[in-house]
């Protein structure tokens, strides 16, 4: 990433996500899905752990909290039994969430700013 990039910090308690390139994996999918919102970023956390232990099924879980500027954090949990499949479903999730906050805060901006613009033209009348 160019210039100020954001802090991907990922926990994990899974000690064969730790030392292969797992981790690494989901730093640069997050980073390749956040790219474009990198300015409104302070930092995205990201936690996973496995619930049952050793004894299979859906029991990894991630929960990624973006904390945004001068906007509250995005926090996105999915559960599954592959991390592969978990860090891609998450990693999407998390861009499509802070796109769409990011957009609420754009238009609520906007009109805003319209209202404030129109008050202006109206009291100078």
């Amino acid at each position: 990433m160019k210039g100020d990039s954001m802090r991907v910090q990922i926990r994990s308690s899974i000690a064969n996500f730790d030392k292969g390139p797992g981790k690494q994996r989901l730093a640069e999918l997050l980073e390749r899905n956040l790219g474009r919102f990198e300015r409104r970023i302070k930092s995205v956390q990201v936690f996973i752990e496995d619930v049952n232990g050793p004894k299979g099924g859906v029991d990894k879980e991630c929960r990624c909290v973006v904390h945004l500027r001068r906007l509250p954090p995005v926090v996105i949990r999915d559960a599954d039994e592959c991390l592969t499949t978990l860090a891609h479903r998450v990693a999407n999730r998390t861009a499509h969430a802070v796109r769409r906050c990011v957009s609420r805060k754009n238009k609520l901006g906007l009109s805003n700013r319209q209202r404030i613009g129109d008050v202006a033209a109206a009291s100078a009348t």
